[in-house]
């Protein structure tokens, strides 16, 4: 079963060929499922491998290269269709065309990360 995000897209939305962005690869299980379920002509894949917290649980620095690594593994099968961008999100603004048609959002999960992401991604279309 996809996530309902997925669900949601593949039921609204009858194009093919999307260009589409995840933030918060981590081993890239969800985007893999995306590229598998939909029409995706080119995924932009953000995550930083960074160490962070969050709810008290620690990703150590020692492992971010090992997620990295996992994520070009399970993605090997869709390396055409996908770029990695290894940066902070709202470093990353930049390097993602204006014109996509999804964004997942799946990094930080705290309330004001979110909030940076979407307010970054409003703040970079409004400046054309």
């Amino acid at each position: 079963m996809s996530r309902p995000m997925i669900e949601y897209i593949k039921k609204n939305n009858n194009q093919t060929n999307l260009i589409g962005v995840e933030i918060g690869v981590y081993t890239g299980l969800n985007v893999k499922d995306i590229l598998s379920v939909l029409s995706i002509k080119k995924m932009f894949l953000i995550d930083s491998y960074a160490t962070y917290v969050e709810k008290g649980l620690i990703t150590k620095v020692e492992y971010k290269k090992e997620f990295f690594e996992t994520a070009k593994k399970n993605l090997n099968d869709f390396n055409e269709k996908i770029e990695f961008i290894v940066k902070k999100s709202i470093d990353a603004i930049n390097d993602i065309p204006d014109n996509v048609d999804f964004i997942y959002i799946d990094g930080s999960h705290k309330y004001s990360d979110v909030k940076k992401d979407i307010e970054f991604r409003l703040l970079k279309n409004s400046i054309k």
